[in-house]
């Protein structure tokens, strides 16, 4: 088995305290990670179910846009991007199980209606959807968040990356995910931690809450993330000489009323 200090966590070096490390050390630090996994992922899957509904109920119930809006160009920023909708679209597997009922059940219209096709999405197509969408279709969504639709366009693209690391198992307390950093929404900017540390985990943390407040008031996610980080291997940090501050959070965090 390979040393912890040979162990590449973050930039190669991650033990280099010169303390020895016990397997119970690594131990702890595994576990954490992987409850930190398991708690955003049931978060981000409650908001793509949101965000789901929140397209279909907005614009295909819409007289002016209707069950197949998808099909007009009309309704995306640009012909670009209503091509490359179209390819997603088309490109949906017909092993899903709402596609294949559609295709097997009727003939007309050709393509199934936007809620069968949200339905079979990912949360990568359902953001690149999104910010596809024409300006004025992406501010009636947003509306239902109450944020700018600028601000949640780069919300799912983060929570995009972020679940695709949770889903294969990445390494998250300390990750600087810097690619599609979420952007600041005015509003809560002070929940954010400092520009630096847009990679970091609790920038995303505040987006998650932010938006399950939005969707369901009376979530206990909050409870469940502020339960966890006190449970955060603290001594076997310090060990490797690490600290807390790698994961991005705003000092004093825990008592603010954005997290009460």
């Amino acid at each position: 088995m390979r040393s912890w200090r040979d162990w590449s966590w973050a930039d190669g070096n991650f033990w280099d305290s010169g303390v020895q490390p016990q397997f119970d050390d690594i131990l702890q630090l595994y576990d954490f990670d992987r409850q930190l996994r398991l708690v955003f992922l049931d978060a981000i899957d409650r908001i793509e179910v949101a965000f789901r509904a929140a397209i279909i109920n907005t614009l295909a119930l819409d007289k002016t846009c209707g069950s197949h809006f998808y099909l007009d160009a009309i309704h995306f920023k640009d012909c670009k991007a209503h091509r490359d909708v179209m390819k997603q679209v088309l490109g949906l597997p017909e092993k899903n199980a709402a596609i294949k009922h559609y295709y097997e059940n009727y003939n007309t219209p050709a393509l199934p209606p936007v809620w069968t096709v949200l339905e079979a999405m990912t949360i990568g197509q359902l953001s690149r959807l999104f910010s596809d969408l024409h300006l004025d279709h992406r501010k009636t969504v947003a509306a239902k968040f109450g944020y700018d639709e600028s601000v949640l366009v780069t919300w799912l693209k983060s929570l995009t990356i972020l679940r695709n690391v949770c889903a294969h198992h990445g390494r998250l307390w300390n990750a600087s995910i810097t690619a599609d950093a979420p952007k600041y929404a005015k509003a809560i900017a002070a929940e954010f931690p400092s520009h630096n540390d847009r990679g970091r985990i609790f920038a995303r943390a505040v987006v998650v809450q932010a938006l399950l407040a939005k969707i369901d008031p009376s979530s206990d996610w909050k409870v469940r993330f502020k339960q966890l980080m006190s449970t955060l291997p603290t001594a076997v940090l310090a060990k490797a000489g690490r600290t807390t501050a790698e994961l991005g959070p705003v000092p004093g965090w825990e008592i603010r009323l954005f997290w009460s």
